[in-house]
């Protein structure tokens, strides 16, 4: 069963034209890295359930750790919770961490998990436009709350 899902996720991701590339994990059946509009997408299904996942981690380059530390701290905390109060409210996440620190900052979304049975093309698709949509928010929140103004990119639109 999860080598066929195997497939038919490699085929889905082929057919769409993302490049991807399968990662050693042994604790997952398979684990997909998947670039989308520039962005390092994990597709992951665990060894121990029937369920496929799809996250990412959004590490803070240097510009977005300059923008952040150039915060007052009650202007980093307002977008920290800010932050934290869109990714509880979108529906289509199904967890997210954050890890606040000031020389490192990272981001984890994932979409909600997809089980074997409800498993098609266009739930998986929806769950990587949903990741893809979440750090892009990260992103453009970040520069919003710095003071950078708003982003002169408006759509980003996968397809």
């Amino acid at each position: 069963m999860a080598q066929n899902i195997k497939k038919k996720v490699a085929n889905w991701l082929k057919e769409e034209g993302f490049p991807f590339k399968e990662t050693p994990d042994p604790d997952a059946s398979f684990n997909f890295s998947v670039k989308v509009a520039g962005f390092a997408i994990d597709v992951v299904q665990n060894l121990r359930r029937d369920v496929i996942l799809v996250r990412s981690t959004l590490v803070f380059n240097d510009k977005q750790t300059a923008q952040l530390k150039s915060m007052e701290e009650r202007r980093r905390q307002e977008f920290l919770w800010d932050l934290r109060m869109m990714l509880l409210n979108n529906n289509e996440v199904g967890t997210f961490t954050i890890k606040p620190d000031l020389k490192r900052m990272e981001v984890m979304v994932q979409s909600r998990g997809i089980f074997h049975d409800a498993l098609t093309k266009d739930r998986f698709i929806h769950a990587i436009i949903v990741v893809h949509k979440a750090i892009t928010m990260v992103i453009w929140m970040v520069k919003w709350y710095s003071g950078e103004g708003k982003p002169t990119q408006t759509s980003f639109y996968i397809y």
